[in-house]
């Protein structure tokens, strides 16, 4: 097939991948339901061959066309076009991790799991120093950044962060929150809106009388809930004079924006904003998911919490919980002053520290679930740009930062899940 063949077919292929999920949506016969599951499945696979042999044509023709350019004979007095494309750094002014091509496997996993790496995506995946890359873009000295010069290019509004270097920034990010720890999945969004399917109620089987109709019980009813993309945003003003001397410039900013980003989208994931219609509407908003006020007895509430999850077959594996939540069960002890063993069930599950999680007079905030519970939508995961020409900019001697994110999170199948409230450790025994 040709270049315009394969596009044509992939284009096909898409509409019908479209048409079939809408179907799935509305349809409410398990069997039917699976048949458009495989044949999704499908669909995905021969996509994701034909960018394969899209790809495979196109780096053909770009080894050819530089073998025909090597053969060249070159005479001394051949010029350049002043106009003419420089090789090396091409980017475009955005970076933009969860691309359609690549972002769903067959399987329909995840495009990147906890112990992967965007780094290891870009294709590009040399350590990059983002201090000295910022110092050079913004003050015109490269010392010791020869790499970083490399990459070097801008944008229509100023500097543009290179996906290398955006790359660092998001893992620092997901390392520091709780669902990209937790492993929660994520599907690309091509535009802000994505609708996906909800189990409502699971059927119930149930065995039959020879030639007789099953009376009950065997509805699978499912719904529907939205991703719609959120924008999180935010920018922050640094001097020239830092710029110019600090030693620690790459450590500092990497830690600072991604730990803000990350505190951001937890804390919008969780509780959403103030109830703003422009902010994710909080997994612990959810009414459907399950819910325990806090008894504050030794583990009772987290087992109970995971017992709650069980009853609805599901299998949670993660806990969530703040530092002093942490601190409260780490410290439990018996009257001796032993402290005590953590049983198996709690023992078990991952848990994972945020601050994000409320911590009040009342008490404080915990969270139980499988990961798979929840669905993550990106649009645009993480977004960097360097903005120095506006007139505060000029007229403060200052280099502005702005980072953004559109994402959305809801619950997929919220029995999966249970908050715990009011742990306070001074209630306890």
């Amino acid at each position: 097939m040709t270049k315009k063949e394969i596009r044509k077919r992939i284009r096909e292929l898409k509409q019908q991948r479209e048409e079939i999920r809408d179907k799935a949506l509305i349809s409410k016969d398990v069997q039917e339901v699976r048949d458009f599951t495989i044949e999704l499945k499908g669909i995905v696979k021969e996509i994701e061959k034909l960018e394969d042999d899209l790809e495979d044509i196109t780096d053909e023709e770009k080894k050819a066309e530089e073998e025909n350019r090597s053969n060249m004979p070159v005479s001394a007095d051949t010029k350049i076009p002043a106009n003419a494309k420089k090789v090396g750094f091409d980017r475009k002014a955005v970076f933009h991790p969860f691309s359609t091509r690549g972002s769903l496997n067959a399987d329909n996993s995840i495009y990147i799991k906890r112990d992967q790496s965007f780094m290891d995506k870009v294709s590009e995946p040399k350590k990059l120093d983002l201090g000295k890359y910022v110092r050079g873009a913004v003050t015109g000295a490269w010392d010791n950044a020869t790499e970083e010069r490399s990459v070097f290019t801008t944008g229509a509004l100023g500097v543009v962060i290179p996906e290398v270097l955006s790359a660092q920034i998001i893992d620092y990010a997901r390392n520091k929150s709780l669902f990209a720890l937790a492993n929660v999945p994520m599907v690309p969004m091509d535009s802000n809106n994505l609708t996906i399917a909800r189990v409502a109620s699971d059927p119930v089987f149930s065995f039959k009388q020879e030639g007789a109709a099953q009376s009950d019980g065997n509805t699978f009813e499912m719904d529907s809930i939205n991703l719609q993309s959120k924008t999180c945003y935010g920018y922050a003003s640094v001097s020239l004079e830092t710029l110019h001397s600090a030693q620690n410039l790459n450590e500092i900013m990497l830690n600072v924006f991604s730990s803000a980003m990350a505190d951001a989208i937890d804390k919008g994931f969780l509780y959403g904003q103030n109830g703003d219609t422009f902010a994710p509407s909080g997994i612990m908003n959810d009414t459907d998911i399950n819910s325990i006020v806090a008894s504050n007895q030794y583990y009772n509430d987290f087992i109970k919490a995971i017992g709650k999850i069980r009853r609805y077959n599901g299998e949670p594996s993660v806990i969530g919980m703040n530092a002093s939540t942490d601190e409260y069960i780490s410290l439990l002890h018996d009257s001796n002053y032993n402290v005590l063993t953590e049983p198996k069930v709690y023992a078990d599950m991952q848990k994972i520290i945020t601050n994000q999680l409320k911590e009040e007079d009342t008490g404080s905030d915990a969270i139980v679930f499988d990961p798979n519970a929840m669905l993550i939508g990106v649009q645009k995961y993480l977004m960097f740009e360097i903005l120095n020409s506006s007139d505060s900019n000029i007229k403060e001697g200052t280099v502005t930062f702005r980072i953004y994110s559109m994402v959305d999170c809801k619950a997929t199948q919220p029995k999966h899940i249970c908050k715990i409230t009011g742990i306070n450790p001074a209630t306890g025994d």
